[in-house]
Parts: C-alpha cells; sequence; structure tokens
C-alpha cells in the first residue's frame, strides 16, 4: 500500500472517530450511564452521531467544512443543535444524508457519515418493519443508501411503541456537546490540517463509498481504535474538565470510565495510526522462513507433482505480489494436497520474510486432523501453527483419543517430504508488539492473527464480511490482510452457502491475499463464481494500493493436479473460464484411461406414494438384499489363525437422519444367512458428543487401511472374530451424509441413497481410499434407483441435501436414477468427471448431474426467477450494509436447542435436560423423549457405539473432573427446535432421532 491512500485511509478514520459518539450526548443515553432508565434507546447513539454530523456539515463542500474545523472554537452549538433533524417520528425521513450528500457534491461527508453510522453494526432492513414497509427489492441494491435507508436500519427498536418523554429525551442534548471542549477542538484542528493538505480527499473527484478498500480498511481502524481504547484506562491528559459528558462505563464495575470528550479524542488517535501501521503489520508478524522441508524434492515417487506445483509458484513468487494469485489444486483424493498447498504457498512468499496462510476447511474433525498432519510432518510448536476448532469439548475429546490411539494405525506416506530443520521468523516480541497490545484483551483473536500458519473451521474466517456487529469482523480481517488463504473442498458447502464463499474470497482479492481453491470435484460454475469474485476484490486493492491503479490486474492464475500444472495470468472472466475447462478436460482424459477403482452399478427399488413404514421396508429389503453378495465379493480373506474367514467394512449412506433411524432399525430385525454375522454402527451427528466422540475413534482406526493387516489386530474387530465362530464377519456403517466429507475411511463397499451426483462421487472416494492394488471387476458401489423422498412422493426428493428446489426450472421431471442419469457415462466408472465437465446440452430437468451445473450456475451469476444470486456481492454496491448477508446467511439453520445427557454425582442415572440459553441453568425434560429398546435377530449386534454412562464416568476419572462437569462438556447434543416432532426416539446406539 503506498503512502498516500495509507495517509488518506487514516485521516477518513480518524475524522469519523472525532464524531462518531457524538450522539451519546443525549439526556437518555447520559441517563442510563448513571444507572437511570432503560438498557437502551428507541435511536442509538450512531444514528444520533450521523444526524448531528449532518448538521455540521450542512450543505457546505468538503473543503469549506473541513476548514471550518480549523475554528472549531467558532462553532455555535445552539445553532447546529437547531440544524439537527430529528427522526423522532419514527416514520420515512425525506431528509435522507446519503442522498443529500451525493446531490450537493460531498464524497467526502459521505463516507465519514458511513464510517460514523456503521462503527458498531452494519445496518440492514429491520425484521419489525415487515408491517409498516415491504422488504427492499435485492435486484436494486445500487438504491439502499440514497432510497431506502431509514433510522430503523440501524434502530429497529424505534419502531417500537415508546414514551413520549424517552423520545424527546433521546433527542435532547441538555448539556451541549463536546465540540466546546478545547482538548477536542486541539485534535479537530490537526486532523483538518492534515486532511486539508491531501486535496484528493475531498476534490469530488473520487467516490469513496466505491472505493470498498478505503471504506472498510479506514471502517476496520476505526472499530479497533474504539475496541482498544474503550478498554483503555481514563486519559485526563485529554479531557476538558468543563465536559461532563461521559462515553462509557467499566464492563466489570459500572462505574463511569471516559468523559466523551477524551473518548472521542482517543479513539481518532488510535484510529489514525492504526490506519498508518495496517500496511506494514503482515512484516511485523510471526512468518515460516527458511523451511528446507517446503523446498525439498519429491523425486519420483507419488508426491512427485508437487515438485512441479513448488516450481509454478517459486516463478511466479513476485509477480503474484504485485497482480494477486489464484490456484486451482485439483489433485485427486491420496495425492498429498495439503502438503502441496502448503508448498504452493511457500513458494509464492519471499524466503526472507517468510510465508504465512491460512487453511479454511469446513468440518471440526477435518480441521483438527489437518492440524495434527501438518504439526507432526513439520514439527511445528503451538505458537507457530494454531488450530481453531470453536469448541473446548471437541479439542479436548480429540487430544485424548490421540493419547489412546491403538498403536500401529498408521500414518500417510510421505513423512521423509518434511525437515526438521526449519525457522520460525518474528520480528520482535509478540507479547509486547504492537499487535499483541491492539488485542490483549482477546488472546484467541491474537492467536487467529498472529500464527504463521492458521488452521480452522471457515467459520473463524467468514465474520470478515458476514459479521453483523463490527467487533467480529476485526480478527478474520485482521487475517485475510495478513496472511494468504487456502479455501478446501468449497463445494462440499450447501448451495446456499456459496453466496458466503464467494463474499470470503471477495474480501481475500480486496484485501490483498492470495488465495488457493484446493478440491478434486470444483465444478465450472462454482471456479468461475470465485475467480470472478476474487478478481473483482484484486481490482479495488490494485487502484487503492497498487504501483499502477490505472492498470486492471491481471491475475496470476495456476492449475494443478497429481499429472500436470499450468500457468497463465488473466484480467477477465472469460479468458480464465476457457484456461480452466481446458485443463478440466485434459484431467478428464486421463481420469478415463485410469483403472478404475470404484464401479458403480444401479439398485432398482420400486414404489410411488408409499406409506412410510412401507418406504423403509422396501429401502431395508434392497441393502440387506446385497450386503452379503457385496461382502463376498469385496471383503478380506483371513490367514495365520484366521485363514478360511472373511471380514468387510460396508457404508450405507442415507440421506437424512429420520429415514437412516428407521432403516436401521428395520435392518436389525433381519437374519443373516447362516455362517455370517452382522454388526451395525448407526453413524450421524445426533449422538451425545461423548458417544459421537468415541464412535469416531473407533471408526478412524478400524477404517485406517493403509496397513491391510491391522484391520485384523483392531480391538473392536479382533472381539467379534473371538466372540463368533461365524467365518462371515460383515461389518456395516449406517452412516448420514457425515461420513462422505472430512473422514479419512477406507471401506471395502458402500451403498448409497441418492441426493446428488455430488454427494456420490463424495461417497465414493470412502470406498478403497488407501489401497490402490487391482481395480474391482464387480461393482463395489451400488446406488439406489430412487430416494426416501422419491419413493414417498414427496417433492421436490433430491434435497436436503441436494439440489432440486420448488422452482419449475430445478424440478426433475423423473425421481428415478434409471431415467436421471446416462449409466455409462456418469456413473459406472465414479471419477469426478460429471463435476468438473458439463455435458452439451444441459438438462436440468432431466439429469441429476446436469441439475447441480445449471441450478449452481442460477445461483452464483442469476439466471430465470433468480433474484439474489452471489454475484450481486460485487456487481452492486451493497457491501456498506448488511442486507446480503442477511438475506443469503452462512450455514443458515433451523432454531435448535442443546440438550444433556446429565446425572449429578456417580449414583444417578442419567437423565434428559435443556440448557436454558438466558441463565445456563438445567431444565428437566425427560417428558421431551422416548427412550426405545432395540429389537436384535440372531447373528445381528450393534457396533460401534458406547455405553454413554460408562463413558462420562471414565472421563470424569480421567479428567479428574466432577461427573456433573462432564455431563455439560461432553453428554450435549443439540436438536432442532419443530414444532411437529412429537417427541424424539432415543437410544444410545441408534442416537436421537424423529419418528417418520
Amino acid at each position: 500500500m503506498n503512502n498516500n491512500i495509507s495517509e488518506d485511509i487514516a485521516l477518513l478514520a480518524g475524522l469519523a472517530g472525532l464524531f462518531h459518539d457524538l450522539g451519546k450526548a443525549n439526556v437518555l443515553f447520559q441517563k442510563k450511564l448513571r444507572g437511570k432508565g432503560k438498557s437502551f434507546e428507541a435511536f442509538r447513539h450512531e444514528w444520533l452521531s450521523l444526524r448531528l454530523f449532518q448538521a455540521f456539515v450542512g450543505t457546505l463542500p468538503d473543503r469549506d467544512w473541513l476548514e471550518r474545523l480549523l475554528r472549531p472554537q467558532e462553532i455555535d452549538e445552539q445553532v447546529l443543535l437547531a440544524a439537527l433533524i430529528s427522526d423522532s417520528t419514527g416514520q420515512s425521513s425525506k431528509d435522507k444524508p446519503f442522498k443529500l450528500w451525493q446531490a450537493q457534491g460531498q464524497p467526502l461527508a459521505r463516507i465519514i457519515g458511513w464510517l460514523i453510522l456503521s462503527h458498531h453494526r452494519l445496518p440492514q432492513w429491520p425484521l419489525q418493519a415487515a408491517g409498516q414497509q415491504g422488504e427492499p427489492p435485492v435486484s436494486r441494491a445500487d438504491e439502499f443508501l440514497n432510497a431506502a435507508l431509514e433510522p430503523c436500519w440501524n434502530s429497529p427498536q424505534c419502531l417500537e411503541s415508546w414514551k413520549v418523554k424517552e423520545i424527546a429525551d433521546n433527542w435532547s442534548f441538555a448539556k451541549g456537546l463536546p465540540l466546546k471542549s478545547s482538548t477536542w477542538q486541539k485534535t479537530a484542528v490537526s486532523l483538518a490540517k492534515r486532511a486539508l493538505r491531501r486535496p484528493d480527499l475531498f476534490s469530488g473527484e473520487k467516490d469513496w463509498l466505491a472505493d470498498v478498500f478505503s471504506m472498510h480498511t479506514a471502517r476496520l481502524a476505526l472499530m479497533l481504535g474504539d475496541h482498544i481504547w474503550s478498554a483503555h484506562e481514563p486519559a485526563a491528559v485529554w479531557r476538558d474538565k468543563k465536559c461532563k459528558l461521559l462515553a462509557n462505563t467499566d464492563r466489570k464495575t459500572g462505574e463511569k470510565k471516559q468523559h466523551l470528550d477524551e473518548h472521542l479524542i482517543g479513539v481518532a488517535h488510535h484510529a489514525v495510526l492504526l490506519a498508518r501501521r495496517l500496511p506494514q503489520l503482515r512484516r511485523h508478524l510471526p512468518a515460516l522462513a527458511r523451511h528446507k522441508g517446503f523446498r525439498q524434492r519429491s523425486g519420483r515417487g507419488r508426491f512427485a507433482w508437487q515438485d512441479a506445483a513448488f516450481d509454478i509458484a517459486c516463478a511466479v513468487r513476485t509477480r503474484s505480489e504485485r497482480q494477486g494469485f489464484f490456484g486451482i489444486n485439483m489433485a485427486s483424493t491420496g495425492c498429498g494436497k495439503t502438503f502441496a498447498n502448503g508448498r504452493i504457498m511457500y513458494g509464492l512468499a519471499d524466503e526472507r520474510r517468510g510465508c504465512r496462510f491460512s487453511i479454511a476447511l469446513g468440518l471440526r474433525t477435518l480441521t483438527l486432523q489437518t492440524g495434527d498432519a501438518l504439526r507432526q510432518r513439520l514439527r511445528l510448536q503451538e505458537d507457530e501453527l494454531a488450530v481453531l476448532i470453536g469448541s473446548q469439548a471437541v479439542r479436548q475429546l480429540h487430544e485424548l483419543r490421540q493419547e489412546e490411539q491403538v498403536s500401529g494405525s498408521g500414518s500417510e506416506s510421505g513423512e521423509d517430504l518434511f525437515d526438521a530443520d526449519q525457522h520460525l521468523l518474528y520480528e520482535g516480541d509478540l507479547a509486547g508488539s504492537r499487535i499483541g497490545l491492539w488485542l490483549k484483551h482477546s488472546p484467541k483473536l491474537l492467536q487467529l492473527v498472529s500464527a504463521p500458519i492458521l488452521v480452522s473451521t471457515i467459520d473463524h474466517l467468514m465474520p470478515a464480511t458476514e459479521g453483523a456487529r463490527g467487533g467480529k469482523q476485526i480478527a478474520p480481517m485482521l487475517r485475510l490482510l495478513t496472511s494468504d488463504l487456502i479455501l478446501d473442498e468449497p463445494d462440499d458447502f450447501d448451495l446456499a452457502d456459496t453466496h458466503a464463499l464467494c463474499r470470503l474470497v471477495h474480501w481475500a482479492g480486496l484485501l490483498g491475499s492470495r488465495a488457493l481453491i484446493s478440491s478434486a470435484t470444483l465444478p465450472p460454475a462454482l471456479i468461475k463464481a470465485l475467480f470472478a469474485a476474487y478478481l473483482a476484490g484484486r481490482t479495488v486493492y490494485q487502484r487503492s494500493c497498487g504501483e499502477q491503479p490505472d492498470w486492471p490486474p491481471a491475475v496470476c492464475c495456476a492449475w494443478f493436479d497429481e499429472d500436470r500444472a499450468a500457468q497463465s495470468d488473466h484480467a477477465d472472466e472469460k479468458g480464465f473460464a476457457e484456461a480452466h475447462q481446458q485443463f478440466a478436460c485434459q484431467r478428464a482424459e486421463r481420469l478415463n484411461k485410469a483403472e478404475p477403482m470404484r464401479r458403480a452399478a444401479l439398485l432398482p427399488v420400486s414404489g410411488e406414494k408409499l406409506a412410510p413404514a412401507a418406504a423403509v421396508r422396501a429401502l431395508a429389503e434392497a441393502i440387506h438384499g446385497v450386503v452379503f453378495r457385496l461382502h463376498d465379493e469385496h471383503g478380506q480373506s483371513g490367514a495365520g489363525q484366521d485363514a478360511g474367514r472373511k471380514i468387510s467394512v460396508g457404508l450405507v449412506r442415507m440421506a437424512n437422519i429420520r429415514p437412516l433411524a428407521a432403516v436401521a432399525k428395520e435392518l436389525l430385525t433381519m437374519p443373516p444367512p447362516a455362517g455370517h454375522h452382522l454388526h451395525y454402527c448407526v453413524y450421524h451427528s445426533q449422538h451425545p458428543l461423548a458417544v459421537r466422540s468415541a464412535m469416531e475413534r473407533m471408526l478412524d482406526e478400524v477404517l485406517n487401511r493403509k496397513d491391510e493387516q491391522a484391520i485384523w489386530r483392531h480391538p473392536a474387530v479382533r472381539a467379534a472374530l473371538d466372540s463368533f465362530p461365524e467365518e462371515d464377519q460383515i461389518f456395516v456403517v449406517l452412516a448420514s451424509p457425515v461420513a462422505e466429507v472430512g473422514r479419512d475411511h477406507d471401506y471395502d463397499w458402500a451403498v448409497a441413497e441418492p441426493s446428488s451426483m455430488r454427494s456420490l462421487i463424495q461417497l465414493a472416494g470412502r470406498i478403497r481410499r488407501h489401497r490402490q492394488g487391482k481395480a474391482p471387476s464387480t461393482p463395489n458401489l451400488l446406488v439406489l434407483s430412487k430416494n426416501y423422498r422419491a419413493m414417498t412422493g414427496e417433492r421436490p426428493a433430491y434435497c436436503h441435501p441436494g439440489f432440486e428446489s420448488r422452482q419449475p426450472e430445478f424440478a426433475l421431471r423423473s425421481h428415478d436414477l434409471r431415467e436421471l442419469l446416462d449409466f455409462s457415462s456418469q456413473l459406472e466408472r465414479v471419477s469426478s468427471i460429471p463435476r468438473i465437465i458439463e455435458r452439451e446440452p444441459l438438462d436440468a430437468r432431466g439429469n441429476l448431474a446436469d441439475l447441480e451445473h445449471v441450478h449452481l450456475e442460477a445461483e452464483l451469476f442469476g439466471a430465470g426467477a433468480k433474484q439474489k444470486y452471489a454475484a450481486l456481492w460485487w456487481e452492486k454496491q451493497a457491501t456498506w450494509c448488511y442486507e446480503l448477508q442477511r438475506r443469503t446467511p452462512f450455514r443458515k439453520s433451523e432454531p435448535d436447542f442443546e440438550y444433556l445427557l446429565y446425572a449429578d454425582d456417580e449414583d444417578d442415572e442419567l437423565a434428559f435436560k435443556k440448557v436454558n440459553e438466558r441463565d445456563n441453568s438445567l431444565i428437566p425434560c425427560e417428558n421431551e423423549f422416548e427412550r426405545i429398546e432395540l429389537e436384535c435377530a440372531d447373528g445381528v449386534l450393534t457396533w460401534g457405539s458406547c455405553d454413554l454412562s460408562v463413558e462420562l464416568r471414565r472421563l470424569a476419572k480421567k479428567l479428574d473432573m466432577e461427573l456433573a462437569d462432564v455431563c455439560r462438556r461432553f453428554g450435549v447434543l443439540r436438536l432442532r427446535q419443530l414444532s411437529d416432532i412429537g417427541k424424539w426416539m432415543y437410544h444410545q446406539d441408534v442416537g436421537a432421532h424423529q419418528a417418520l
């Protein structure tokens, strides 16, 4: 960032800081600070501050009101208050400040006003306004600021009923304003002089609210300055004794703290300092430098492709810093993508300054696995790599699992790729550094910002754009500003989440970060949208911070897989899309030539508009009828003491938990043929945390098949072999989609209930994941021709998860896969080809794979009836508010409750309790659950679960904790709040579920 733009941003933040809390001078707010009246007001202080600033500016051109600040002693508060526009009626205001400032040619006033308005939270249309005005159409987002913004966007409570006296006090300033403070006036003069020396700041030639980088970086500095100074002890040197107005109170004691003049000065002062230091922040943070492991050649082995990837990254290192970088790693499962991604990012970095990058993943479990793998192979210390998942209980259970892990389970090949001879580059002591001082009150956020390598769930970075409240945005914005981004498996998110993914990648480009997208199954529409988002962000960054602001950026782009690497620069979406298509087609040709390790076949099921019980029975019979054939054809034969015996571990994947539980209970009642024994594990997200953790620990170990003989030695398998004489022992994991992504599991075979092409490809990646060997001669993946929804006549059927919807253009004509897929080209040889290549012509209503491509394109770029689409984020000028985020939220979910299986002491039985979110107390709720019994046929047992009562007591002893505390931490499960569920069914082997 050049010094000129840094100075401009500092002045924007400083001037806004000077006025940002003027509205706190109102009588109602001052009463609140003194412990009188309500804890909130009809109109928030940001809105009043905006109106006061508008009254100060009036119709003066930007230069003139800056010059007015040179003579602050001439400001007549009474005249200013007389010019104050009151919105006290709560009606739509005809005097819209941003519209007036635009009409009057006051761009500097507009940006300062927006910073004042948004310094706590971004404005959004209030739900309370539903009965008073229509929700503004998102297609007209460009007009929101001038035409739609009302006081209720900032203060929705102003629409409620208030007493006349409260409203009057809210708009009354009986003790005046802090503008007469001599210290405030000195600061105002100083900032005005500096601003007047920067004519580009106020010339009117630049629309600051169109410069997304400057406006949001200034807001970041203002928010961080407010955060730092509000936590600071009062400074008498910045206080005029004549100013009796308060700004805040001590959060812990409730005592009066800072006066309003010293608060305004302190925030302005720190905002200026912060904005000027942000450009140099990255070089003062820890980084990994001179790391031999990243540079070491892989040779001719399995990971040799990483050398070519690293070489390309090194070749574009200098250009990528100047032009940005957008990379795509499409290597197949098992080829070392995680470490290749690290090598690419290291290759892009200046070795003298070191590399800093963030790996954003979708699942907590995968985050922990990735963090462990990197730490072990790089031999990194805790202060070199941070792993954040947002759950102390999950982390604690994971660490316990590492301690208790069965020896001999093996680890991924490629151990010798990394070297212990590395150095952590620090410039100064972090604890006493500027960033350390900035975030000393938020140690977790400091860790997120400072760690050279951050492995986290994407949720920790998403608030950069998805945080409604500014405080949530500070740390992730600082992270994107100071490190590069690896976005792992972005195509595994729900269709609705693609909006937020694009916003995050746009922000990475906007803040100067380089981005690498990593997935073997990236569809063309998604990768095109992510590039478009990055390019739009990088273009703004280039205009604001580039050495040649008028030069359109040709982003350095690169593609990688296990066979080749390619690089080219692109300044537009069309050229990029063509280059990506060429790479994807060449990859598809190679995949078609490879010997397939997964072969699929359709498993016909019949029925249309069946009753739920009949559909469950039909599904169970179809699955039960093929389990033994799959076991015979793909099972593993024993040797030595186990000669003549055979075991297999198969996966039965269901789309939703309700039919999964029903099918599981049905299968348990079906006896196997003579000489066979069945073991069923029911795996989904609605188990208590301790049960799910124990289940995943067992599955992680059993399904690590890198040592093919290790499974015969595992205690969970060995116990079955020793306890039951049958020669054929079949272990079946009945799972929801949690089994598809994030688990490094290797199954012998699978049966899938379909929901999308994406899920089938992901599921196939769990079959023979660790064992290459000889390709199967018969199908090892059977796909049901219909899912439960299709069999019961529910429409849409392939949704939640899936891409079908009620919109006519995305509603399938048939729900039988025999009519929805071209078997020979799309399913028989299971690969990523149907995801990475679009057929021609596309038939969204007649083909399951085509539907995904068409629906994605519409969701991302808009088509047909789609009014809300992801590209609106960078096509429209709407980043100033929270409307697009509100209407397309990340990980939107239904309301849920936190339940516990709880006991106060050792002698009590576990009972269901509900956590009261208001005070964290426990509410008895056994009446909301029905504990069920399971009926198992001869030769059938449940497997992989644990006795929760025993497990919680074991954890209490292991961790030296009270049983009640262990229950509150590890006996938890979250269940949706649904009005029609009746009761939750519960059995510890099946988990919590609803009856169909």
